[in-house]
């Protein structure tokens, strides 16, 4: 993984979110966390265009795939977008173990995923050579004791 935040409140209704390369998302598919975020039956799905890419939101439910679709909403909501040349995974299952239901609030909901992945923006690559010409050098430098 290149990257994660959380944002989570005290009453743990925030959200998570992560970032890979492509190649390091096709590593992490393969991994056994990986394939807990595979989409199973049941589940629903929308798709979004972001600015510079698109994302798929998942709403799933918690346990085992149930034998007909439930008539209720889903228990977890979580995407995956791919954003320039990265791979967002937002709200993804974050253990094999996890307690169903976990984690409710604005940013679990379809409205509150789709909020997050539209405030996505592509920065541009920072150019230290021009800050290092100017005189003030941002990148920090590690000295060896």
């Amino acid at each position: 993984m290149k990257y994660e935040l959380d944002y989570f409140s005290f009453e743990e209704n925030g959200f998570h979110i992560g970032g890979w390369t492509r190649r390091g998302w096709k590593r992490f598919q393969r991994s056994a966390l990986g394939t807990e975020n595979r989409p199973a039956r049941c589940t629903h799905t929308t798709e979004i265009e972001l600015e510079r890419g698109n994302a798929v939101i998942y709403g799933a439910y918690d346990g085992k795939p149930p034998r007909s679709c439930p008539p209720r909403s889903p228990d977890r909501y979580y995407a995956i977008a791919h954003v320039g040349r990265m791979v967002i995974g937002l709200n993804l299952a974050l253990c094999l173990n996890c307690e169903p239901g976990v984690g409710s609030g604005p940013y679990r909901s379809v409205r509150g995923t789709k909020a997050i992945l539209t405030a996505l923006q592509v920065r541009p690559r920072p150019d230290y050579a021009a800050e290092t010409a100017s005189g003030v050098a941002m990148r920090p430098r590690l000295r060896s004791r």
